[in-house]
């Protein structure tokens, strides 16, 4: 804007504009002006392309009198003149050409002195230099800007990497301890069983049996919970609401399985009941997940005392 501001006092002209050639190689308006300053409407940017390329294509200056239009078509002018005086002269370096800078005049003959002509092209050829600085410095803060996104972009993929590595190793050791304990309880029963130590009919006998199916069903359920949470890491996983039994279902499978591991850290292990309310509508698998998680992490980071699961209703009845 401050070139072609000078570009038209110097050469007295009554609008001038910028054009530079864009990143796909075609030439564009970028800035028109009146002797005023005043940015122009777009529609006065549709003019002739033919000086302003030839220009472009030579790296030569064109100052033309008496320029005719030759068209009624507005399109081919800047506005519709009959009759005009053209300066052109292009922006460049040494090694690249970007661009012309033109102005012109409805008054003949009013760009009429030599020694202004050799400073518009003097102009031209400075401005040329520091318009060029100035595409190289946008294009450099564009591409560090890019650099920039992209390193952010590589950490945040490094972090998530980070946190599903964890994840991983978390799900393995939740994964190798669920079917363990099952194991070691079937194979514990077995073991009394084959001693012969007990009579068919005795209470032993039948809790024997008890752990035996209780540890296979643990076996099978944590079969399904891999299944189900590979859904969820596919993002096939739909949520399920149903109507379940909040005690029976979930909370005493969980504190049955957790209530051995914490007698055996010299835990106490208490679970209290101040609700009626037992039906609750979840999805069963994800709240199973989150209490077993919870009671988990309660006895594996208690190192004495006691683990309390409560039940009870909020201030919502709920």
């Amino acid at each position: 804007e401050l070139v072609l501001n000078n570009a038209i006092n110097i050469t007295k002209s009554e609008r001038g504009f910028v054009v530079l050639k864009s990143e796909n190689g075609n030439l564009e308006y970028m800035l028109c002006l009146d002797a005023e300053g005043k940015t122009l409407p777009e529609e006065l940017f549709k003019l002739s392309t033919t000086v302003v390329n030839d220009v472009y294509e030579t790296g030569q200056s064109k100052f033309i009198e008496s320029a005719l239009n030759g068209s009624s078509d507005p399109s081919e002018s800047i506005i519709n003149l009959k009759l005009q005086t053209i300066m052109c002269a292009p922006l460049m370096t040494k090694n690249e050409k970007f661009g012309v800078i033109y102005v012109d005049s409805q008054i003949l003959n009013k760009i009429d002195n030599k020694e202004v002509v050799e400073m518009f092209e003097i102009l031209a050829s400075q401005a040329g230099i520091v318009i060029n600085n100035a595409m190289m410095h946008q294009r450099q803060v564009t591409a560090n800007f890019k650099l920039k996104k992209a390193y952010q972009e590589l950490e945040i993929a490094r972090q998530e990497a980070e946190k599903l590595e964890k994840l991983k190793n978390h799900f393995l050791s939740q994964m190798s301890h669920e079917i363990r304990t099952p194991f070691n309880i079937i194979l514990g029963s077995t073991q009394l069983l084959k001693s012969n130590n007990f009579p068919l009919e005795s209470a032993e006998i039948d809790e024997i049996f008890r752990m035996l199916e209780q540890g296979s069903n643990r076996i099978i359920r944590t079969l399904d919970e891999i299944m189900e949470m590979s859904k969820i890491i596919s993002g096939n996983y739909e949520i399920h609401q149903e109507k379940i039994n909040l005690e029976t279902e979930v909370l005493k499978p969980i504190i049955s399985n957790y209530e051995v591991i914490a007698r055996g850290k010299g835990l106490y292990f208490i679970y209290e009941k101040s609700a009626e309310i037992n039906e609750v509508l979840c999805d069963k698998f994800m709240i199973y997940q989150i209490i077993q998680e919870l009671i988990d992490n309660a006895v594996k980071f208690t190192l004495k005392g006691t683990i309390r699961v409560k039940q009870f209703v909020n201030k919502e009845g709920k």
